[in-house]
């Protein structure tokens, strides 16, 4: 909450909670009213205190908190004449929270080894998973994270692309290829057949561009073709989903976190698409687990990803044509950049508003 008045003639500035509500209700674990500091009066929103509203149970209908300003010398006086002289600042709407979503996500650690080398396992830590229930807990959507094995307890759920011909160099396919065929005992003929054969599979090294697994948004392919990053992402999945040992998880969004140099931190396979792709741990803040999720369920941006055509326009401005993109702000770290998650001002995420949360909802 962020309130402003346009004097100055104030002694204080008071959260209060109707009598009514207090059984609901309280504000930094009390139900008595809430004081703000001058800190928070009159400053940007980076720079406020935190305030935490806590329900107390179900909520099957909106609360209102409201925000009294009283006067100068106003606390001088009578209980009575306080009530009678203090002016409403604001309002925070707190809304019912007895209509509960439930949402089931697995996160998938990928080994990939696009040169043949050992191959390496990508991360998800612990804050970014708790970010992710916060920042889903604001839209009234409870998720079920599935981070270990239901085969294998107290294990990860692990996906191996390190054998996967489509993610490996042509070099690093042929050697796989060969030793294979040497193990089972085959020739010296036999082996270098099997070696031609997996270097010139159509699908080798597919999704790699140089030594390294392609994450670039578009490339040429060496045989002409073109793939987009989003083919890669549903080949992924499809993959891990096709494995039989994971049909638990075919009604779940999948988050697959890979230890891979990117361009960028994660990606969602396309907005309302439930498939999203960690790169590098050291490339993504903390939040971009939590942005890239609520892409997969459909939120767009709260900046337009194209320059302004008229640098002139207000820095909120309706998009006409998209449902889903409702507001637009400027992209951070302009002046007039919003805090949403679903901006990129990922260092200082503090929010989702309730027109995202329908959206988000409609698509769990």
């Amino acid at each position: 909450m962020w309130v402003r008045i346009e004097y100055d003639d104030v002694d204080e500035i008071r959260l209060e909670i109707n009598d009514a509500d207090k059984t609901f209700l309280n504000i930094n674990n009390s139900a008595e009213p809430f004081l703000l500091s001058k800190k928070n009066m009159n400053t940007n929103v980076e720079d406020s205190d935190e305030i935490t509203i806590t329900c107390l149970g179900e909520l099957t209908e909106n609360k209102t908190i409201t925000a009294y300003a009283y006067p100068k010398g106003c606390l001088a006086k009578p209980k009575e004449e306080q009530e009678e002289e203090k002016i409403v600042a604001g309002q925070l709407l707190v809304c019912k929270n007895n209509d509960i979503k439930e949402s089931k996500i697995v996160l998938v650690r990928v080994i990939s080894a696009a040169t043949g080398e050992r191959g390496r396992t990508g991360v998800i830590e612990a804050k970014e998973i708790e970010l992710l229930r916060s920042f889903l807990y604001q839209a009234l959507i409870f998720p079920t994270i599935q981070i270990e094995s239901n085969t294998d307890a107290g294990q990860p759920i692990i996906l191996d692309l390190s054998k996967d011909r489509r993610f490996l160099t042509k070099e690093a396919a042929r050697t796989l290829a060969e030793n294979d065929a040497r193990n089972a005992g085959a020739g010296a003929a036999a082996i270098t057949a099997a070696g031609d054969a997996a270097e010139n599979d159509p699908n080798t090294a597919k999704h790699i561009i140089g030594a390294q697994i392609d994450f670039n948004i578009r490339t040429l392919h060496s045989s002409g073709r073109k793939y987009k990053i989003q083919d890669m992402m549903q080949d992924i999945k499809q993959k891990f989903m096709n494995e039989p040992e994971n049909s638990f998880y075919r009604e779940c969004f999948p988050i697959f976190a890979l230890d891979e140099e990117a361009s960028f931190g994660a990606v969602t396979e396309a907005t309302g698409v439930k498939n999203v792709i960690l790169a590098k741990r050291e490339r993504r803040a903390d939040a971009a687990l939590v942005h890239e999720v609520y892409h997969g369920f459909g939120l767009e941006h709260t900046h337009d990803d194209k320059p302004p055509a008229n640098p002139a326009d207000p820095p909120s401005v309706i998009k006409q044509g998209n449902r889903n993109q409702k507001y637009i702000f400027p992209a951070a770290p302009a002046a007039g950049s919003t805090a949403n998650i679903m901006s990129y001002n990922l260092n200082k995420y503090k929010s989702t508003w309730k027109w995202q949360w329908e959206i988000a909802r409609q698509n769990v």
